[in-house]
């Protein structure tokens, strides 16, 4: 039986080397986590992500989308599903990619980080 501490380092290498865009998000927003797709497709480092926002990487207009109807929707509800967002890569270019996200919670119904996913 594998000990608690092997399982997190092999659900940790898993996260890591999902073949997706993937991100664990605190519940202020701010990146916790990327995959290594994440990095590899936008070309910025995990120490340059960490504690940033999302929208912080997003085109002007998908920042504002995400302020003004994505985020006050997912704070009621706790996921989003297929909502556009252009995201800037660290060459300049933009990114069309499609984010579900969902909100993770506690046994008391907290909400503890979420989960999200960026696809083309």
């Amino acid at each position: 039986m594998e000990t608690e501490l092997r399982l997190r380092k092999r659900y940790q290498q898993f996260f890591r080397e999902v073949p997706v865009m993937a991100a664990l998000l605190d519940t202020d927003g701010r990146f916790i986590d990327v995959s290594d797709e994440w990095t590899r497709r936008t070309g910025f480092l995990t120490a340059e992500i960490i504690g940033k926002s999302p929208e912080e990487f997003a085109t002007p207009e998908s920042a504002r989308r995400c302020r003004d109807e994505y985020l006050p929707g997912f704070r009621r509800t706790g996921k989003l599903d297929h909502v556009a967002l252009g995201l800037m890569a660290k060459d300049g270019s933009i990114l069309e990619l499609l984010l579900r996200m969902r909100a993770v919670y506690d046994a008391d119904s907290r909400h503890i980080y979420s989960v999200a996913v960026f696809f083309d």
